[in-house]
């Protein structure tokens, strides 16, 4: 378990960023 919660924090939103972004790629690829 990580101690440091803002790095945890931190952690968790580029994660959910990069699931963002892969899903707007995939949006685009089955509009097209």
């Amino acid at each position: 378990m990580l101690r440091d919660k803002g790095s945890l924090n931190a952690c968790i939103s580029t994660e959910v960023k990069k699931i963002n972004s892969l899903q707007d790629k995939l949006k685009n690829i089955t509009e097209s």
